[in-house]
């Protein structure tokens, strides 16, 4: 970051231009997971062109990092020509897949770069805990395993659930008979039917950190969402990205299939805008959810963890329907000096 972006940061509350950018490159998917968050999927995909038109228009703002989301981002019909370029512009990328679609070509190209964060999505270390939020466990493992023994750099990605937390230690030892580097811990979102499909509670929070705190092993890294610090706070482990809260509107925005924006991938709100920029200093939704900031929303304003837990939006039905409400519900708040009044 240079002086510059800092101080606009400072004045405004937000980047002046976003420092990620989500990726909404194709809506095709063979499965039809329980967790999904997307209303609809169907055979669409971005126009290439415009698609290559964001990556130059990246390059020449500098900010040349991004996550490829779907779908099944692998089923984009142009994912080859995409990878390239992108390696040939030294970007950051991460793209989150069940495994399906896999080749040979697209497993020499992620070798090919250390720029390509590719994590393959499992919830479950066996098929019956990983078919309670997805589908698709032996597609998945069979990634798995050709991914480990092309020696390729990968991870895996774990939603956190109720009905998956006691198995954290089980995906784990997955991670090592797979040979992947990390395991990204994720927070639950809302699915596509607006709902939060089985959340994890306060003791499924206490007991995935007491696995974490007390491992002894330093390999595979475990990665936590920046979305999902009511579990960092409980670890030593800090949250993956650029600051302490939410950074929907701030630092990160979303381009649907349909050329439409959206605050996150998750903040189902699509716009329509000429341009990143147009939509990025003119939304009058990014307006709002920048002039109400997490932490300062009861009950966050008076928690314990506010200066390193930060409310997603997309965890719950009343933060997401309204950008200045708190959420009353958080199995994370604490507040010491109420409870000793």
């Amino acid at each position: 970051m240079n002086r510059e972006e800092l101080n606009f940061l400072k004045q405004n509350g937000y980047y002046p231009f976003p420092k990620i950018l989500q990726l909404e490159i194709t809506r095709r998917c063979p499965f039809h997971c329980a967790q999904c968050y997307k209303r609809k999927l169907e055979n669409i995909d971005m126009e290439y062109r415009y698609l290559m038109d964001i990556l130059d228009m990246i390059e020449h703002k500098g900010s040349r990092r991004f996550v490829l989301n779907g779908g099944e981002p692998l089923l984009y019909p142009h994912i080859v020509p995409l990878l390239k370029r992108i390696i040939a512009m030294d970007a950051a990328v991460n793209i989150f897949s069940s495994g399906y679609g896999i080749t040979s070509e697209i497993v020499e190209l992620l070798k090919e770069s250390n720029n390509i964060a590719f994590y393959i999505s499992l919830n479950g270390s066996s098929k019956e805990i990983n078919g309670k939020s997805r589908e698709g466990y032996e597609t998945a493992v069979s990634a798995l395993a050709l991914l480990a023994s092309a020696g390729v750099s990968y991870g895996i990605n774990w939603v956190a659930r109720h009905d998956n937390a006691a198995d954290f230690v089980n995906m784990m030892e997955l991670c090592r008979a797979y040979k992947a580097e990390s395991l990204s811990v994720i927070g639950g979102k809302l699915t596509g039917g607006n709902v939060m499909d089985s959340p994890v509670t306060a003791d499924d929070l206490a007991l995935i950190a007491s696995y974490i705190s007390g491992r002894k092993e330093t390999e595979p890294r475990i990665l936590i969402e920046s979305c999902f610090s009511m579990l960092s706070t409980h670890t030593n482990i800090p949250k993956s990205g650029f600051g302490a809260h939410c950074y929907a509107g701030i630092s990160n925005c979303n381009i649907n299939c349909d050329k439409t924006f959206q605050p996150c991938t998750h903040l189902k709100y699509p716009e329509e805008y000429a341009s990143v920029e147009d939509y990025w200093h003119n939304s009058a939704l990014l307006k709002t959810l920048r002039k109400h900031p997490a932490y300062t929303l009861a009950p966050c304003r008076t928690c314990d963890h506010k200066k390193i837990c930060s409310l997603c939006r997309a965890m719950s039905v009343e933060t997401c329907a309204a950008f200045d409400k708190g959420s009353g519900g958080c199995v994370n708040y604490s507040n010491a000096e109420a409870k000793s009044a």
